[in-house]
């Protein structure tokens, strides 16, 4: 798993360092700040601690801070990422671009970019794989696959055999092109594989 790991962040970072990842990261940065970059009143008074508690605790009232709770779901609403996973760092992006912080700003908007780098990496690998051939993936796997994994959770202790044998009987009673035995039991260890934390 760390291997895997070890490989998604050099994806990552080549990714980051692309040209047209910096100049889509400039452009929504400029954005972002052409929409909330004017100061809110009282702001100059307030510490990146005051907006993270009254962002997790919404103590007291502060419509300073309100306001930027607001505009950090209208940036995630317009950035199309979760305010749930990225909320936290969008309030503090726009708070550091009102307080004219733009380094610490856009430390936090890379956070912001993540789902524009996986989706970066994700087409990057595709292309990668799809460059080293090889037959496509069997129509009736996903099918296959949902099988056995029906068989097992209703059958824990059952053999890779009966799982394996399953999964051919109800394949074949359907398609008259199901695959080899060889080639489910291959999906089947490699799926149960995916699925071990630490495989």
């Amino acid at each position: 798993m760390i291997a895997r790991i070890e490989a998604m962040r050099i994806l990552d970072e080549q990714s980051a360092s692309r040209g047209q990842y910096k100049e889509v990261s400039q452009q929504l940065y400029s954005l972002a700040r052409q929409l909330f970059g004017e100061p809110t009143a009282g702001i100059e008074l307030l510490t990146l601690d005051d907006v993270l508690n009254f962002y997790q605790y919404k103590e007291g009232d502060h419509p300073s801070l309100s306001l930027i709770i607001k505009q950090s779901h209208v940036l995630c609403k317009e950035m199309h990422i979760s305010k749930k996973i990225y909320g936290v760092s969008a309030v503090c992006c726009i708070f550091m671009m009102q307080k004219k912080e733009h380094e610490i700003a856009r430390s936090f908007f890379t956070v912001l970019m993540r789902p524009l780098v996986a989706l970066y990496r994700t087409r990057t690998d595709a292309q990668r794989r799809g460059l080293q051939g090889g037959r496509p993936p069997s129509a009736h796997k996903v099918e296959g696959l949902r099988i056995a994994r029906e068989f097992r959770a209703g059958n824990p202790s059952a053999p890779m055999v009966s799982v394996v044998n399953e999964v051919i009987a109800r394949l074949t009673s359907t398609h008259t092109d199901a695959p080899s035995a060889r080639t489910i039991k291959r999906w089947i260890i490699a799926d149960e594989q995916s699925e071990r934390p630490y495989a």
